[in-house]
Formats: C-alpha cells, sequence, structure tokens
C-alpha cells in the first residue's frame, strides 16, 4: 500500500483529506494515495473526505466484529463513525444529506418539454380529459 502523511494538512491536499477522514496513523493506514488522489477528483477537501469516509464505512460493515480474549474489534461500530463522519463532512461542505424522492421539478418538466431531442413521456396528466365535459347544451345526454 502507498501511504504517506507529512502531518501538514495545511500544505497538501492528500494530508487534509486524511486529516478529515482520520486517516493519519502510519501504524494503521486506511486508504491508499491513489484512492485519496482519486477523491481529490471529485470536489473540495469536505467532500473527497466525506468519499473516503463513506468507502472505510462500506468496507468495515462488509467485516464481521471479532472478539478474541480481551481485544475486541467492532468493525459495525466503525462503519457507523465512518458513515456519521461522511454525513458531517458533507453537512460541513453544503451537501445536505436527504432523502430523495424521485421525480422532476417544475422547472425540470418545463425545460424537458420544451426540448426538442429529449425523450417524451408516453402519456401526460389530463390527457384524456374532454374538453366538452362541462358544455351542456340543454338537448339532453343523448337519452332520446
Amino acid at each position: 500500500m502507498q501511504w504517506s502523511y507529512s502531518n501538514d494538512p495545511g500544505d497538501s491536499d492528500r494530508d487534509a483529506v486524511r486529516f478529515l477522514a482520520g486517516d493519519t496513523d502510519k501504524s494503521d493506514p486506511l486508504v491508499d494515495d491513489r484512492e485519496v488522489d482519486y477523491a481529490l477528483t471529485l470536489g473540495s477537501h469536505d467532500i473527497a473526505a466525506a468519499v473516503i469516509c463513506e468507502h472505510l464505512a462500506a468496507r468495515f460493515a462488509r467485516e464481521t466484529d471479532i472478539e478474541s480474549g480481551e481485544a475486541k474489534e467492532k468493525c459495525s461500530q466503525r462503519a457507523k463513525a465512518f458513515k456519521d463522519r461522511a454525513d458531517e463532512l458533507r453537512q460541513r461542505a453544503g451537501i445536505a444529506v436527504l432523502p430523495s424522492f424521485g421525480g422532476l421539478s417544475r422547472g425540470e418538466k418545463q425545460t424537458l418539454a420544451a426540448n426538442p431531442d429529449a425523450v417524451q413521456p408516453f402519456f401526460g396528466r389530463d390527457e384524456f380529459d374532454n374538453p366538452n365535459a362541462n358544455q351542456f347544451d340543454g338537448a339532453g345526454w343523448g337519452d332520446d
């Protein structure tokens, strides 16, 4: 594993991400330098550190909790801690962690409808409404 940390997060982007993610212990390196460098291509230091924390949360979530004598390693607790840290970093970066319900906003729907190159929905709202439904001419409803 290629791992480096110079104890100067103010001078190195890689060190800043490691500092924010908590990967600063050379006796227990968590992610490779190349992974940190990739995460840096995705955004700010906070975003890159959040990506690293999410990666570590997923990694520890796959592992089982180990109990051997007095030494206990709770991978599930580490996974939760990294997930919580990722959420904190995303909030700090101004990216709210909110549930997504799908769908389009009105503006997105209008933009889609105006784009001749966009695939249009097969049917739309009110497509089958009868435009003459409320127009009664007094002749009855065809019950002659």
